[in-house]
């Protein structure tokens, strides 16, 4: 359904002004037009409105969130949202987000950063927030920084994090029990570990350790 990388050099337009960010000919058009809450300036601000359009189960408006340049732009108005919430999903369960450290400036420039450090100062066009284990090869939930003609840069998740989001749903999505319990118990609270999770293990510590008793009785 999607692609697994959209190539930008493909969608280079020369009406896009150079500047740290890749460029596009079109950002999702198959999408309506972005709601007013929707803020996509830096890196936190986008991960924010992640939250916020979670929260509201909001999912159209999570597309735009979204670098949908894998997806054909008559699938996208369709697909966008399914995918918004899938991957939503994968980054409450999977990822550990730090929200201290990252960084809400436009150029995603890290001003803390120490001089050795090799984007020490420079303005960054990718953002590297997470990565999952998917068929034994790592990948990356990113944000990219993008513009298209006319239009300020804004940040979205790349399109090859878009591309692995059925890949990665289809292995971390929430099991049935999971889904059955209310949002209050899925919430993360520690390392990625939800209140459910955290609940659950001191009963599985206490089977296991009756089950390794009564096997050694019986031995």
């Amino acid at each position: 359904m999607v692609a697994a990388q959209a190539v930008y050099a493909q969608t280079t337009n020369r009406s896009c002004p150079d500047g740290p960010w890749y460029c596009v000919v079109e950002l999702n058009p198959g999408l309506e037009v972005a709601p007013g809450f929707i803020d996509r300036t830096t890196p936190r601000a986008t991960m924010e409105s992640l939250v916020a359009t979670a929260r509201r189960k909001d999912w159209a408006a999570a597309a735009h969130l979204l670098d949908l340049s894998g997806v054909s732009t008559d699938a996208q108005a369709e697909a966008g949202p399914e995918l918004a919430k899938q991957l939503e999903a994968v980054i409450t369960r999977k990822a550990v987000i730090d929200w201290d450290t990252l960084i809400d400036r436009p150029d995603a420039l890290e001003a803390n950063t120490s001089s050795d450090e090799v984007m020490a100062g420079k303005p960054r066009k990718s953002l590297l927030l997470w990565t999952l284990d998917l068929d034994r090869n790592p990948v990356s939930i990113r944000l990219n920084r993008v513009a298209a003609p006319d239009q300020d840069p804004i940040w979205v998740f790349s399109s090859q994090t878009v591309g692995d989001v059925p890949a990665l749903y289809a292995r971390y999505s929430p099991g049935w029990i999971e889904t059955q319990l209310p949002d209050a118990l899925k919430k993360s609270v520690l390392a990625g570990f939800m209140w459910w999770e955290l609940l659950v293990l001191p009963i599985l510590i206490c089977v296991v350790t009756l089950s390794g008793m009564l096997s050694a009785t019986m031995l």
